[in-house]
């Protein structure tokens, strides 16, 4: 993701490409506290990239959990 490189904050939209996720998912884990963000003055909510990396550790390690014990 090159073009996230300059890049502090992303949009919900945004964190959905970027985690390969739906933007309703992004909603749900904002809304579970699992990844935080703010809403801007456009009313839209902005996420630090820093945190949006923290969680795609999570999701990897959980998506290769599954597919362990999908394998057994």
């Amino acid at each position: 993701m090159d073009d996230y490189k300059e890049r502090k904050y992303l949009s919900a939209i945004e964190v959905a490409k970027y985690l390969e996720i739906t933007v309703k998912e992004v909603h749900s884990l904002l809304k579970t506290g699992k990844l935080k963000g703010f809403r801007a003055a456009s009313g839209q909510y902005r996420f630090d990239l820093k945190d949006v990396k923290e969680i795609e550790k999570d999701i990897i390690t959980k998506t290769s959990l599954i597919s362990k014990n999908q394998e057994e």
